[in-house]
């Protein structure tokens, strides 16, 4: 497959800077296309991935520093940009109104929550005097319309009806809103101000939790009829939380949690809590908090998925670091593939973007890329 990138862009692109970005090394790891932003793709939602044209395959987007949100088919050919003059924060590709098809939906430093169809046109947007962050997407009160929970620097975690963008309610906190998620009528959010709180339908508190430092990640699961939660900390500490908000077990981590995620990781029938931080660590844990799992990154460790990349029915491992490699890791920790870029990994999506029946990896970072990549295993 040959590279996505539009050549007619002289002012932008040329063929020669284009070779530049060629991977450094590889192991397993075969890239399907790259195509190129003019600054970098910074945070973990940078990327995503879903059919938006209703084709059978994945369109994918990226978002970036340079204020554009790009649109390209599963082959890497750009569908169109949108210059939103200002930094571009996180992107996802998500049914927001319930009418069958996939939208685009960003938000960032332009003070603006957008909605963008397959075509590239805004079907609304949602203005405040502050930067988005992040958003999540359900229908929290099952009136068939799907609900955004963003969260903001103006300090709020807002949630708006993902038809029309009006305003349903709002939850104040002391500083920025970075993480969200939600199951249903069960929501987390996490703030700078170290809080963590579980919200209902309405925004009622169901509880609320605290922290020393600012909230970093947080991820949700409904298992066995009961929500569990887990959430990490700018200071390091990771914690695992019932329904009702009792602290199960913490784990201190020797730097800022970059990202966590409650997953049967291992295929046991059991859950288990993956987790990584900048102190070079990743770590899958059981329920109990008893690390099954330690990998030593060599360097910060930036973002994470976890997948059956392999198509053998086994979760894997997929790790972005600073060091500029993306690695992959099997089911026992052990690395089985790897691929360099040419700056610090920020984030990763898998998806079947050409409908193969096989995981693909996109990801993008600080060397201004965003890369579509298959594991090959010989």
């Amino acid at each position: 497959m040959g590279r996505g990138i539009n050549l007619k862009e002289q002012d932008i692109h040329d063929e020669k800077w284009l070779e530049g970005y060629a991977r450094k090394s590889a192991k397993n790891v075969e890239e399907l296309w790259v195509n190129t932003f003019q600054w970098p793709l910074p945070t973990p939602d940078g990327v995503s991935a879903g059919d938006v044209t209703g084709d059978g395959k994945c369109e994918v987007a990226g978002c970036s520093d340079d204020h554009f949100l790009k649109l390209f088919t599963w082959d890497g050919k750009e569908i169109w940009r949108k210059d939103l003059f200002d930094a571009v924060i996180f992107c996802k590709i998500v049914d927001v109104d319930a009418d069958g098809k996939k939208e685009i939906i960003c938000g960032g430093a332009d003070k603006t929550f957008h909605v963008f169809d397959a075509q590239g046109n805004e079907k609304w947007n949602k203005k405040i005097k502050k930067w988005f962050y992040c958003a999540e997407v359900a229908d929290i009160n099952n009136d068939g319309i799907p609900e955004i929970l963003t969260g903001t620097r103006d300090r709020h975690l807002y949630c708006l009806n993902g038809k029309n963008g009006s305003e349903l309610w709002k939850v104040e906190t002391d500083l920025y809103v970075k993480n969200c998620k939600v199951i249903k009528d069960f929501i987390i959010m996490g703030s700078d101000d170290g809080t963590f709180r579980a919200l209902d339908s309405k925004g009622n508190e169901r509880w609320l939790r605290e922290f020393e430092d600012r909230v970093t990640a947080c991820d949700l699961v409904s298992w066995q009829g009961k929500y569990y939660s887990c959430a990490g900390s700018e200071d390091g500490p990771l914690k695992f939380f019932d329904d009702k908000g009792a602290e199960l077990w913490s784990f201190q981590f020797g730097g800022p949690i970059t990202a966590c995620k409650i997953i049967d990781f291992t295929k046991d029938g059991n859950l288990e809590i993956v987790a990584c931080s900048r102190d070079s660590q990743v770590i899958v844990f059981d329920l109990k908090g008893v690390p099954k799992i330690k990998i030593n990154e060599p360097e910060d460790v930036t973002c994470m998925k976890i997948g059956d990349t392999n198509a053998d029915s086994r979760q894997n491992l997929i790790i972005g670091n600073q060091d500029s490699f993306l690695r992959i890791y099997d089911e026992m920790g052990k690395e089985r593939s790897n691929y360099q870029f040419e700056n610090a990994v920020k984030c990763i999506e898998i998806a079947d973007i050409d409908g193969d029946g096989r995981l693909e990896i996109i990801a993008g970072g600080h060397d201004r890329t965003i890369r579509a990549l298959r594991e090959n295993l010989t």
